[in-house]
């Protein structure tokens, strides 16, 4: 999305000119501005949070938070929080513990965020990777006990949260 900002704005304005309802997914790193210009035509935010605390954040993505988490502050200082869906790709022993959790629960609250969907790891993209000569380190997703641990969590936040399995 923020990557193809022509394309994925005139997508998403036909889209909308013919009465469709539109997500955008985002991991919120690109240009704050088309975000927001993007996300005010939406009526879904899609916006993963990988990891809170910025070292872990760069040694699994490559990339900073920072920008992420700005990005994330000024779409809520914008009004747009109800349209937000924090999407967390969950990795067992990497982002699942209870400290990166509740950093996620207390950065919702601060921001008016009322909505999560907890993704468990799978490894859909590890033939992609190994197709174009690179190999995958391969993760765990977290036990069907740890989400419902990571549901409760974030419910003490006021977080409504839907798992995906």
């Amino acid at each position: 999305m923020l990557a193809q900002p022509v394309f994925s704005e005139a997508l998403l304005d036909v889209a909308k000119q013919n009465g469709l309802d539109v997500a955008l997914d985002t991991s919120g790193f690109g240009d704050g501005d088309l975000l927001q210009r993007l996300a005010r035509k939406a009526d879904h935010i899609l916006y993963d949070l990988k990891a809170m605390q910025d070292e872990a954040h760069q040694a699994y993505t490559g990339v900073s938070n920072r920008l992420i988490l700005s990005n994330l502050r000024q779409l809520a200082a914008a009004g747009l929080q109800r349209k937000v869906i924090i999407r967390l790709p969950l990795i067992s022993g990497v982002n699942d513990g209870d400290g990166n959790i509740s950093a996620v629960g207390q950065l919702m609250r601060e921001f008016s965020l009322t909505a999560a969907t907890l993704l468990p790891y799978h490894g859909l993209g590890l033939s992609k990777s190994r197709g174009i000569g690179r190999e995958q380190e391969i993760f765990a997703p977290p036990s069907s006990e740890r989400l419902e641990q990571i549901a409760q969590l974030l419910h003490g936040y006021g977080v409504t949260v839907r798992v995906r399995e």
